[in-house]
């Protein structure tokens, strides 16, 4: 059951879910000598005041904050958003990342008043509602879209973990082997505000393409594009590859209607993921990072998408 709503995320729109605490599955905790670095660090902030004084963190008042940092001990604190697509795969990930560490996962799940569209990996939080969560509740946030060259000053950010594409999706019946195979006139659709919708308006101004060529039609949701690809009302879409693989084992007769097509010519159209944390946490994030690193090299990210149903 969850339970009751803490008032200072309530005021914020956020709604606290259980904390679950994950044990990494390696023996007891056994601290090596680079991590005692990060014990001590994070002893020596305990009586530290969290303050938003800098001029690039959120303005919260303070009441909203916790005025002391916890000790860390043999743990991570890791928030997860509870009400995404991607939700599984994180909960699993932050076992096999804490694993690594040699600690303990401690999960707090949260779900913003605003729930995200269907079959989507958007989260929807404002950066008041981030610095309260890193602040309060976990160490890093999981599940972040990596944008090259954006973000905030007052965060830091781990290397990608996770990259998914873009995917054109049509009704096997017609016969398509790409984009350019969608005829004139014909309506392509995108998730609204999307990488996709942006993608395909770059390519066709740099092709010399008309906008004309296609109809673009955006749509609130991935649910509801791929349901007018299954019902014909659009002629194709670009889709996110794992909102696209969730809808066939939601519909199972889509599978037999629909197929995956590349769209190999439109520019970087993969969804990259990483974990977000507050900037003065920086040794935190290189280990996360090195842990990361490791962990891709073994295949183990790769292999928890797919029992996720995130990559083919």
């Amino acid at each position: 059951a969850r339970r009751e709503l803490d008032p200072r995320l309530r005021s914020s729109g956020l709604m606290a879910g259980p904390v679950s605490r994950q044990e990494n599955g390696r023996g007891p905790f056994r601290a090596p000598s680079r991590y005692l670095a990060w014990a001590i660090g994070c002893a020596l902030v305990t009586l530290l005041a969290v303050t938003p004084a800098q001029g690039s963190v959120p303005e919260v008042h303070r009441e909203f904050l916790d005025s002391i940092r916890p000790l860390q001990g043999n743990r991570i604190r890791i928030c997860v958003h509870s009400a995404g697509l991607m939700a599984g795969f994180e909960r699993a990930f932050a076992g096999e990342i804490a694993g690594a560490l040699l600690v303990e996962a401690e999960l707090y799940e949260f779900e913003t008043m605003v729930q995200p569209p269907p079959l989507d990996y958007l989260m929807q939080l404002s950066d008041e509602e981030l610095l309260i969560l890193l602040t309060n509740h976990c160490d890093a946030l999981i599940g972040i879209s990596l944008v090259a060259g954006e973000g905030e000053e007052w965060l830091t950010y781990t290397r990608a973990y996770l990259e998914t594409p873009y995917t054109l999706v049509a009704r096997a019946d017609r016969g398509y082997t790409g984009l350019l195979d969608v005829p004139r006139g014909e309506a392509i659709g995108a998730r609204a505000f999307s990488l996709a919708q942006i993608r395909l308006g770059q390519y066709l101004r740099a092709s010399g393409l008309s906008d004309a060529r296609w109809r673009q039609l955006p749509y609130s949701d991935n649910r509801l594009l791929l349901d007018r690809v299954y019902d014909g009302s659009i002629a194709a879409a670009l889709v996110w590859e794992p909102a696209y693989l969730a809808y066939l084992k939601e519909r199972e007769d889509a599978g037999g209607v629909l197929e995956s097509l590349p769209v190999s010519m439109l520019w970087e159209m993969t969804v990259r993921f990483g974990l977000v944390l507050r900037a003065d946490n920086v040794f935190l994030r290189i280990q996360l990072d090195e842990a990361i690193s490791a962990l891709a090299e073994e295949g183990v990210f790769r292999k928890l998408a797919r029992e996720y149903n995130l990559v083919r």
